[in-house]
């Protein structure tokens, strides 16, 4: 490799993570004294709301670009990554919970769990509480489905703005 092409790949590592989601997410901890999951959840509930019925879905945003977008929604699932990054960050294993209609086997809602003292905790943006059971948060008969929360590939993204950027480009194809 030469040498423009080693200072091109040095060049994509530094800005691609100076603009990253977790080094945002870093400065939002800090800024903001979060220090567990619970000061994770309130934090994004007193930041944003659950999107209106009808309002447009933004698939591929980033955690910087959901947390600061200027109509302060967020879909279900949204709130659930954020407040799962946010925990994350923190050291806390997470996870998403897709409530499945037990008759249908569709999602019509997802929230995010939280390993704390090897138990998991689970917090719904949308109903904006904690919850002991994940089929609480829904009023019809639900199937959780879990799903682990960052996977290994969201963690290479989380980490590099500029690699998120051309793989949502290369995905949107």
């Amino acid at each position: 490799m030469g040498i423009g092409m080693s200072i091109l790949v040095v060049l994509v590592i530094v800005i691609g993570y100076l603009y990253s989601d977790n080094r945002y997410a870093d400065e939002l901890i800090m800024k903001h004294k979060i220090t567990n999951p619970d000061t994770a959840f309130r934090f994004v509930i007193s930041q944003k709301v659950q999107a209106p019925t009808g309002a447009p879905v933004h698939p591929g945003q980033s955690f910087r670009q959901l947390m600061s977008n200027e109509k302060n929604w967020l879909w279900c699932d949204e709130g659930a990554i954020c407040i799962a990054i946010l925990s994350q960050r923190l050291g806390y294993e997470t996870r998403l919970v897709d409530l499945l209609d037990a008759k249908t086997g569709i999602s019509h809602h997802t929230i995010v769990e939280v390993k704390v003292n090897n138990q998991w905790r689970a917090y719904d943006f949308t109903g904006r509480r904690f919850v002991s059971v994940p089929g609480l948060s829904v009023e019809y008969p639900s199937v959780p489905k879990y799903r682990v929360y960052p996977e290994t590939k969201h963690l290479l993204l989380l980490n590099n703005s500029l690699l998120r950027a051309a793989s949502y480009t290369w995905q949107s194809r």
